[in-house]
């Protein structure tokens, strides 16, 4: 079994699972009212929605070529992460602005109905706790074979759910059973959930700006690149280094390799060598990302 089908075995499990959570969410929202578990819904739906997209994101095809934004085949990959990125901006503000809605409801005097008993709390975060527990191990495990960085995005999306689940239901408990906050518990859920998207929503709009940045970027770093390309060839003498493209990510380099060997090589060997390659440029630069294509075309043909 190759990586692609580690990787799409994994995202099927995630489909599978985060349908599940929607179902369940949107369950408890229904009987609950509470707009913290709204926002759980939307999110796990939103996460079923690019879990089937990534799908898709697999089989990237080549793109038209560009020599003014030569980021190849893996252009799709990026376009993904930002189209997911917009889903869960509009998703948290759509949050906030019911949240506020809500409060000053309250203030004016209008009842609120929402029915925050506590078995139904407890059984919904089980629940959910379990179901994104399963994804997050699902993920993680079949991420050691497939070393995927769309899998390693789902794995960050997935412990951030587990995380924001507990806050949210363990802050609704608190609110239903202190006795000082019982007179802003009709309330209390929209406070929960205004908190949680300010947390929720610096993840994506941080996603939004790298993404935009590595998709608009240019070749503004052509003697930099040639610098890269010379000292890699320096260090690997057994491979020709076609092109060396490096974007910045915020504070990351990002860098798309194109290379072939200069003989033949066995799979292990060349694949011991590309591992080399990762090595050097992450001890030179920790924070980075590297894509390596076997290929004899530049970047902006791919």
């Amino acid at each position: 079994m190759n990586n692609i089908k580690y990787e799409l075995k994994a995202l099927i499990i995630g489909i599978i699972a985060n349908f599940l959570s929607s179902i369940v969410g949107f369950y408890f929202f229904y009987r609950t009212k509470s707009v913290s578990i709204l926002l759980d819904s939307l999110i796990s739906l939103i996460l079923l929605v690019s879990t089937i997209i990534s799908i898709f994101v697999c089989y990237s095809v080549r793109q038209k070529e560009t020599k003014v934004y030569p980021l190849g085949r893996y252009t799709i990959e990026n376009i993904f992460v930002l189209f997911r990125s917009i889903l869960m901006i509009g998703t948290i503000i759509f949050t906030i602005i019911e949240g506020a809605y809500t409060i000053t409801q309250f203030y004016s005097g209008i009842p609120i109905n929402i029915n925050l008993d506590n078995k139904l709390l407890i059984i919904y975060g089980l629940s959910m706790t379990l179901l994104c527990s399963i994804i997050l191990i699902a993920y993680k495990l079949l991420n050691k074979k497939a070393n995927s960085e769309i899998l390693k995005i789902e794995i960050k999306a997935s412990l951030f759910d587990i995380l924001s689940i507990i806050v949210a239901i363990g802050s609704l408990l608190i609110f239903s059973n202190v006795s000082f906050l019982k007179n802003i518990c009709d309330i209390g859920d929209s406070i929960t959930v205004i908190i949680l998207s300010i947390f929720y929503i610096i993840t994506p709009i941080k996603e939004l700006i790298n993404q935009t940045k590595i998709l608009t970027d240019r070749r503004r770093n052509q003697d930099y690149e040639k610098e890269a390309k010379a000292k890699l060839k320096t260090l690997f003498p057994e491979f020709n280094f076609v092109d060396v493209y490096v974007a910045f990510n915020g504070n990351t380099h990002v860098f798309y390799i194109s290379l072939f060997p200069q003989e033949n090589l066995d799979y292990n060997t060349i694949k011991l060598y590309l591992n080399k390659i990762h090595n050097h440029i992450y001890n030179v630069y920790p924070e980075s990302l590297v894509y390596t294509l076997l290929s004899e075309d530049m970047i902006h043909n791919m």
